[in-house]
């Protein structure tokens, strides 16, 4: 897909404002590993355009930016490869792994990444059908099969592994509308104003004070009441 199409509707690249509605606001973990992700590519592009102006002259943000997408959404951890039962020991991985040590410099028993494709034309779903397994040494290939009958026309879904919902979003732009992914939450019990270092009538410390505030985020309701008037004061001074 080109930049256009990728604006469209993956979240690394919608408008901000748009993002934030869909998210329920800036302080989701969805929305924070977003603008992370986000960050992180235009770090990426900015360094590689100050290290080379060859390749700020012919490539774009958002052409990198596009073929940054398309490459995180295709890219797989192949170190399976050492794990494989049926190619451990031997002289065929052996020379199968000096190979790609020789031609691309990618050493397997340390860790690896490569681009697959077709596993991702597979969507991914707990309740998978396909399995992508064994390599295979002569066709350097992976080989995928099926799990389960499959009828005539039916979808083939993969399993990408337990990833969080909140990841899935930022690479590969979707989560499970069954509420099959994982996610987490962040649960924190009321805790005393006064342990974040403030006092009435005095500036409380400022860094202290904010990871109260983003701990207590949204629990109006904890803070009410005549046991917590500073915190009621200090959170809601109207």
């Amino acid at each position: 897909p080109l930049y256009e199409e990728y604006a469209g509707f993956h979240p690394v690249l919608i408008d901000l404002s748009r993002l934030e509605q869909a998210l329920g606001g800036t302080h989701s973990p969805g929305y924070q590993q977003i603008i992370s992700t986000r960050e992180q590519m235009h770090s990426e592009y900015n360094e590689f355009a100050r290290v080379s102006k060859l390749f700020a002259r012919q490539v774009s943000i958002e052409e990198y930016l596009s073929f940054r997408i398309a490459v995180q959404s295709r890219a797989f951890h192949v170190s399976e490869i050492t794990k494989s039962e049926a190619l451990e020991e031997g002289p065929t991985i052996q020379k199968e792994k000096e190979y790609y040590r020789q031609t691309i410099e990618i050493d397997f028993d340390e860790y690896a990444i490569a681009i697959m494709p077709v596993n991702d034309w597979m969507n991914s779903h707990a309740n998978n059908n396909v399995e992508v397994g064994e390599y295979n040494p002569v066709s350097r290939t992976w080989q995928a099969s099926s799990i389960k009958p499959i009828p005539k026309g039916g979808e083939l879904i993969n399993n990408y592994g337990e990833r969080l919902d909140v990841v899935l979003f930022s690479q590969y732009g979707y989560v499970p509308s069954d509420g099959s992914g994982s996610t987490f939450a962040r649960l924190y019990a009321y805790h005393d104003i006064s342990l974040a270092g403030y006092q009435p009538n005095k500036e409380p410390p400022q860094e202290t004070m904010l990871k109260y505030l983003q701990r207590d985020f949204g629990y109006f309701e904890c803070i009410q009441g005549k046991k917590h008037p500073e915190a009621a004061e200090l959170k809601h001074p109207e």
